[in-house]
């Protein structure tokens, strides 16, 4: 535990640290979002037993460095095109080694890692000047859910959520889970009214709240989705960059959903009074 916590400190001062200069050097969190897909999708060829098969590693790991890079919309049309069109040609040339539903599993898998944390990008530059809140926010439900459920289940947990697919998670732990996920969202909303926002604004806390128990919700489907892909292959983890916390997609697993939702979200509902 004392190991996991440390990993994790260090870890949120890093992303503290590129969140504080998202102003000045945006692309910076761009380059972020990049190498954390990157990682995660070689982890998840690794576990795959798909990393040397270069007809698969090439595209993978380049579309995953340069959609989180590209802003253009036109643009990544284009990428994405051509993505699926290498899938097809793999299939086509080696279809003496490939089978067709482990490439429809890989383009999906490899692509939700890609598109959801690429969303990020999408989510700052949607919000504008609100645009660092809104990517605080959204890790502060999932990372922050995440870490209350540990807590919550290592002192509380009693009745399994769903032994099957990952033994360690409890009912108890879900539900701090969620309550942290509410908790820390209005942390940080009267943090950035008091401290960091420059004008006067309000925030509608019952659209909030509703975010955020939605969010921790989706957080625990995307943390149960990959452990169950890591116990389909057989690993108790993605990798072992983080010390106590496993690879990066043992990480970020739970933003998976929490991301393209918050941003489905707040195209609809507005969480800001502006005064």
């Amino acid at each position: 535990m004392i190991t996991r916590t440390i990993s994790g400190v260090i870890g949120a001062i890093l992303v503290i640290i590129v969140l504080a200069l998202n102003q000045r050097l945006p692309m910076l969190m761009n380059i972020l979002t990049s190498i954390a897909c990157v990682l995660s999708v070689a982890e998840l060829l690794k576990v795959r037993e798909e990393f040397k098969k270069y007809y698969i590693t090439i595209p993978c790991l380049t579309f995953a460095v340069l959609v989180p890079l590209v802003v253009n919309k036109e643009l990544f049309i284009y990428l994405w095109f051509i993505y699926i069109f290498v899938f097809f040609m793999v299939m086509i040339f080696y279809n003496d080694y490939v089978k067709i539903e482990d490439i429809a599993l890989t383009y999906m898998l490899s692509s939700l890692v890609i598109f959801s944390l690429s969303t990020i990008i999408t989510l700052r530059d949607f919000g504008g000047k609100y645009g660092l809140f809104y990517m605080i926010i959204v890790l502060a439900i999932a990372w922050l859910s995440d870490t209350s459920a540990y807590f919550c289940g290592s002192l509380l947990g009693k009745h399994k959520l769903c032994s099957k697919i990952s033994p360690k998670k409890t009912v108890e732990g879900a539900i701090g889970g969620v309550i942290g996920a509410i908790l820390s969202i209005l942390l940080t909303c009267f943090i950035f009214k008091i401290f960091i926002f420059e004008e006067q604004v309000s925030f509608k806390y019952v659209t909030i709240i509703i975010l955020a128990f939605i969010g921790s919700i989706l957080s625990i489907v995307g943390d149960l989705s990959f452990s169950l892909i890591k116990r389909q292959c057989n690993v108790k983890d993605f990798g072992n960059v983080i010390p106590g916390h496993g690879g990066i997609l043992d990480r970020v697993d739970s933003l998976m959903f929490v991301i393209p939702y918050t941003y489905i979200f707040l195209n609809y509902f507005s969480i800001i009074n502006k005064q």
